[in-house]
């Protein structure tokens, strides 16, 4: 007898590399009977499992959800250049990931995956990385079966946009990553599908705790 999945998951950050495909994973996987997609924007993604839930990220208390809450999938990010300035970066990296936590807490969700970054580091001297660093201490005291940080190094995949500087290193990297190995294989560039199966696969594993993946550690 096949039991009919019955979890049901959020994803913030559909649209990105990682979101993408995870999203994918989450409609085509047979963990979830329900997917609730929350965006800034409209969303027509078109499947007899999502629910589209477009969101202010600064006020989710206000987001009215009826369905139990089990896995909630982080993947919201960007880039300083992108967001104009250092407050609008921190806004989406940092006090996006706590209130979608905090919501996710409130719901009572068992586990919480979020993006992160190589190389994060509270005391880091690059506010990129020292940003990434406080939202994983943030992190420690959300209450939770699972917190599941996942560090990758530069991620590999079909952006919508171009950018230069990730392009090189991409090209760069494809060349020396058979040579990063034993505590330098976490340097390795990875796919944005790696990640979001290992995203994926970590939830349905009933992970207990605080966790961090490096990028060797998603493969």
């Amino acid at each position: 007898m096949t039991t009919l999945p019955q979890k049901t998951a959020v994803i913030a950050g559909a649209s990105g590399l990682v979101g993408q495909s995870l999203l994918n994973l989450l409609l085509h996987g047979n963990h979830y009977k329900t997917v609730i997609v929350l965006s800034r924007s409209p969303q027509n993604t078109a499947h007899a499992k999502v629910v589209n839930y477009q969101v202010n990220f600064c006020k989710l208390d206000s987001v009215s959800i009826n369905h139990p809450i089990d896995d909630v999938f982080c993947c919201l990010g960007t880039t300083r250049r992108k967001a104009g300035s250092k407050e609008a970066f921190k806004k989406v990296d940092y006090h996006y990931v706590k209130n979608l936590a905090t919501w996710g807490e409130s719901k009572g969700m068992s586990s919480f995956s979020v993006i992160s970054s190589l190389g994060s580091d509270p005391t880091s001297s690059s506010f990129y990385l020292k940003t990434k660093g406080k939202m994983e201490q943030m992190l420690e005291r959300i209450k939770a079966n699972a917190i599941l940080v996942y560090r990758p190094s530069l991620l590999l995949g079909q952006r919508n946009e171009f950018r230069f500087t990730e392009k090189l290193s991409e090209r760069l990297l494809k060349i020396i990553n058979p040579y990063l190995k034993g505590k330098y294989a976490k340097y390795r560039a990875i796919q944005a599908s790696q990640v979001a199966q290992a995203m994926y696969q970590h939830a349905q594993e009933h992970e207990l705790g605080y966790r961090v993946f490096e990028s060797d550690e998603m493969v």
